[in-house]
Formats: structure tokens, C-alpha cells, sequence
């Protein structure tokens, strides 16, 4: 499983890691001790068309959100499209000097009754970040600022985020001549509580 392509979402306690790469699902221990390894786990979703690129499940609503193309499926316990709604294919963002860009690599996270869309690019990006209900419903639509992280060069990309209580967590893959490192960051946007 490539780290690049493998999104984690908590059911029943818990943890999942969905490879699209590979199609597979992997439940993860809950206890690392003793060389613990992964389990792999079989989610066919159906009435879902295209390449799945995320999953989130909700704990709060026992429903899944998958990402699909320029769709949110949601499904229920049943692993079956209940409904889904459309999400714009690409985001204009801004990139470290200035320019603007169109940002069409999608993924999907979430908290209990939200679903977030991370719309990011590789090198030089700021990320945009879009708030839907499971209903489909819009609440947020926007850009985390480049001063945020301050980067200012393209040597950098967007590996992973997650949304907690109104902030967001992000962290960002930098490398240089061959050396590389992630760091973590924080910033928040308008509650949509």
C-alpha cells in the first residue's frame, strides 16, 4: 500500500485504511505491540460508478461517505448508494507567488455530520477545503492562506488533513536536493457549528 493513495476513516472503534490503488481495504490492530499487522477486509460498495478515492463512515449517522469521480455517495450499514451529490471537479486556489491554479486532486474526510473535500495539487498549492451535510447541503467554500505555512518555494505538496472542531490539521511534505521532511500545521476557519 502506497502512503500516497491510502485513506483511514474509524468504525465501530475501529481503524480502516482504504488503498484505491489496490481496491483494498485493511483493519488495522488496535494493539501495535508484538509486530501486530493489518487485516484485510473486503467493502464492496454498490451503486457507486468510478473509481473510488475515499471513504469517510460516520459513527454518529452508521452511514459511509465515498468519494467517486465528482460525486459523495452515501451508503449505508449495507455497503449500498442510498443517494448522491454532485461536488465541483476542480477548485481555484492560489499558489505561493501569487498565480492562481486549478486544483483537481480530491479527498474526503469527515466529522460525524460533515463531509470535507480537501482539493489540493502537487507543488506549491494552498489547499481549499469545502463543508457538505450528508444531505449534500454546502456550508463552507474555502482557501487556507499561504502564510499559514510559508513555504516559498514548489518543493512542497499536501499529504493529509483532517478537520477537528472547526480547525484544521494539515501536513505538508517538503524536500530539498533529496532530503525531505513532513510537518505538521493548524490553522481554523469559520465553525460551521
Amino acid at each position: 500500500v502506497t502512503e500516497a493513495t491510502v485513506y483511514m476513516f474509524v468504525k465501530d472503534n475501529f481503524v480502516y485504511a482504504y488503498s484505491y490503488e489496490q481496491n483494498k481495504t485493511f483493519c488495522l490492530p488496535t494493539n501495535f505491540t508484538n509486530k501486530a499487522t493489518a487485516t484485510e477486509v473486503t467493502f464492496s460498495f454498490t451503486g457507486v460508478s468510478g473509481t473510488i478515492k475515499g471513504v469517510y463512515y460516520s459513527n454518529t449517522r452508521k452511514q459511509y461517505a465515498v468519494l467517486a469521480g465528482t460525486n459523495v455517495y452515501v451508503c449505508g450499514e449495507d455497503l449500498v448508494a442510498k443517494y448522491s451529490f454532485a461536488v465541483p471537479a476542480s477548485r481555484s486556489v492560489t499558489q505561493y507567488n501569487g498565480t492562481t491554479a486549478e486544483a483537481k486532486d480530491k479527498t474526503l474526510f469527515g466529522e460525524d455530520e460533515y463531509i470535507y473535500l480537501n482539493y489540493w495539487a502537487q507543488g506549491g498549492v494552498t489547499p481549499a477545503i469545502v463543508a457538505y451535510t450528508f444531505d449534500g447541503c454546502k456550508l463552507y467554500d474555502g482557501i487556507i492562506e499561504n502564510a499559514v505555512h510559508g513555504k516559498t518555494n514548489n518543493e512542497f505538496k499536501l499529504e493529509s488533513s483532517l478537520v477537528v472542531d472547526g480547525d484544521l490539521y494539515f501536513t505538508i511534505l517538503t524536500w530539498t536536493s533529496g532530503a525531505s521532511g513532513s510537518a505538521l500545521f493548524k490553522t481554523s476557519f469559520t465553525s460551521i457549528k
